[in-house]
């Protein structure tokens, strides 16, 4: 099941994201760290509504955050879609390291999917940081395209730039 969590799951939700740090850091992927994904971020993402978490047994297993705005940095980029669409954003997919690879987080992408078609987006558009590789791999299966690369401030990795067309 995927719902919007509450602020008390806030703490089981950053155990969750401290736990995705720690086992991307083990297989050389510094996406995460300690000031990013915040508290106060996430916080705010409950607030707004932004956030949602696949649920099994009454545990949050997974999480995604969906936006319908976009980074700067994705101005530079050649899109398929034209600018004149409405886009939803994919921010922050993570699933808790016990639970990957069971299809959690292709469940979470057909809910963002099912999410853009029920309100007319025209597109779906996320980053991936280019040292994972598993999750790059896992975009381009479910059919996003890439698009270009940027990098971000806070580092000097490029991140990949997905877009799927949604009809």
């Amino acid at each position: 099941m995927i719902i919007k969590p509450e602020i008390s799951d806030l703490e089981h939700m950053m155990d969750m994201f401290r736990r995705c740090t720690d086992h991307l850091n083990e297989l050389g992927i510094d996406q995460w760290n300690e000031h990013y994904p915040t508290t106060e971020l996430i916080r705010t993402d409950i607030a707004l509504g932004k956030i949602y978490a696949y649920r099994e047994d009454g545990r949050i297993l997974g999480l995604i955050t969906l936006g319908e705005t976009q980074p700067e940095e994705y101005h530079q980029i050649q899109w398929s879609a034209k600018e004149a669409v409405s886009v939803l954003t994919i921010y922050r997919l993570a699933v808790d390291p016990q639970w990957q690879g069971r299809g959690i987080a292709r469940k979470l992408i057909a809910f963002a999917e099912q999410v853009a078609r029920s309100k007319t987006f025209s597109c779906i558009r996320m980053d991936c940081y280019t040292k994972n590789r598993r999750a790059y791999e896992l975009y381009c299966f479910l059919n996003y395209e890439l698009r270009g690369t940027v990098t971000f401030p806070h580092t000097h990795v490029p991140f990949y730039c997905l877009e799927k067309v949604i009809s």
